[in-house]
């Protein structure tokens, strides 16, 4: 049984990394537990339940936030403020294909319009 000091810590837990599925989180988990870092890998989303087979689930890697400085070290991860800027930046939105789109509509119904004109144009002469 696990002894009484392990469950007094007082600091959180953060999240090193999301990965793709639940085996490669287990082996950076198992690399941790090499170093005598404690780690928990957790489903990320609905869950094994929610799609059926877990393995093939985003996955989280959580450790202690005390721990999480070395433990990115260990898994050769970005640190932690530098990964935060790069997914907090969104890249600049672009109109361009909302303004094509937007042309190729308008053309369209000014080709019905005529087609139509032409058709009826003839029937009610």
């Amino acid at each position: 049984m696990a002894e009484p000091s392990e469950f007094d810590r007082k600091d959180k837990t953060v999240t090193l990394e999301v990965y793709s599925s639940e085996p490669l989180a287990r082996m950076a988990a198992g690399r941790l537990d090499l170093e005598g870092i404690q780690s928990m890998v957790r489903s990320v989303g609905v869950g094994p339940g929610g799609w059926g087979v877990a393995a093939n689930i985003p996955h989280a890697l959580d450790t202690w936030e005390s721990d999480a400085v070395l433990a990115r070290e260990i898994l050769e991860l970005m640190p932690a403020e530098i990964d935060e800027l790069l997914h907090s930046t969104e890249p600049p939105s672009s109109r361009f294909p909302v303004v094509i789109l937007a042309v190729l509509a308008i053309v369209a119904v000014a080709i019905v319009i005529q087609g139509a004109d032409a058709i009826f144009g003839r029937i009610f002469q």
